[in-house]
Order: structure tokens, then sequence, then C-alpha cells
């Protein structure tokens, strides 16, 4: 008769049973807190002094003074038609290029001088690029042809040092 003593019957948890999951995470939440500013406390730095540069002074760069630095002049911006994959697609392009301070000046009155030319010359290679070139994510080939072109017309392949394209834009025509 002992099986007739014992209640199997399960009622619903109570109030505090519910609460019990909850109050475990909140503290959890509580002490992982605690932990990561004590941590963040011990481990961590006072934020380093730096210096101010005066002005007027120059900037240095990888141990180089500024002035021995390579410049950055743009070349043209302009839009070319490409018709080799049987869509016509308009890029719009924009190209600069490094120069070595010692050619700036001479860069600057053959660019002025030569600017026609020059702009006929880099549509001309969008023009005739097979499209598997302009879809490179460096653009190597393109910028290699747009390069050759340019020290031809400028007559001299020293005076870039490198070839940029900071914007090449495609669309349909």
């Amino acid at each position: 008769m002992a099986e007739q003593d014992i209640d199997a019957s399960v009622g619903p948890p109570s109030r505090r049973a519910k609460l019990i999951p909850y109050v475990i995470v909140a503290g959890l939440m509580l002490a992982e807190g605690v932990g990561i500013i004590v941590a963040m406390k011990t481990l961590g730095s006072d934020p380093a002094a730096t210096e101010a540069e005066a002005p007027g002074e120059s900037i240095v760069i990888d141990g180089k003074n500024e002035n021995a630095l390579p410049v950055e002049h743009q070349i043209c911006n302009l839009d070319a038609f490409n018709k080799l994959t049987g869509k016509l697609l308009l890029y719009h392009v924009e190209v600069a290029a490094t120069i070595d301070r010692q050619h700036e000046e001479r860069f600057k009155k053959l660019l002025e001088l030569r600017k026609s030319t020059i702009s006929d010359r880099v549509t001309t290679v969008i023009r005739s690029a097979d499209p598997k070139y302009l879809q490179e994510p460096g653009l190597e080939t393109i910028r290699r042809q747009i390069k050759f072109e340019l020290d031809k017309v400028l007559g001299d392949d020293k005076i870039i040092i490198d070839l940029l394209i900071p914007s090449l834009l495609q669309s349909s025509g």
C-alpha cells in the first residue's frame, strides 16, 4: 500500500522556478561585464602623447623628406566607347601619374602642350581594349598599354614612375 501514498501528479511550476533561468543568465552577464571592465583597466594603458608638427616644417615619410617624394598629377578625365563585345559600352576614365619631382615642371609643360594627343591615345587604348582587360581587378594590362602610349607621347620613359587609374566606370551606351 506504499504505492498509494506517493503522489505522482506533476503540477505547474511555481513562479519562482520560472525566474531561476533568467536570474542565472542575468548574473552571468553581470559577471562577464565586470570581468571585461577589470581586464581592460589592468591590461590597458593610457593614450600615448603625440607631438604636433609646427607650421612650416616639412613632412617626413619612410625616412624621406617631402620634397624627395614623387608627386601625383591628373593626366585626363574622359569618356570612351568600346564596342568589342557587340554592345556599346561607355567607360568614364580618370588617369593620373606618379612623377618624380625633378621631372615635375617638364611633365606639366608637356602635358599642357600635348593634352589632346594624350586624350586621343588614352581613348584609343580604351576603345581597342579587349573587354576582359577592362574587367581585371588591378587593370594591369590597361595601365601598361596607357603608360606605353604616354611614354611615346612624352618622349621619355623615365618621367612617369607609375600610372594610376583611380576611376574606371562602365555603363551601357
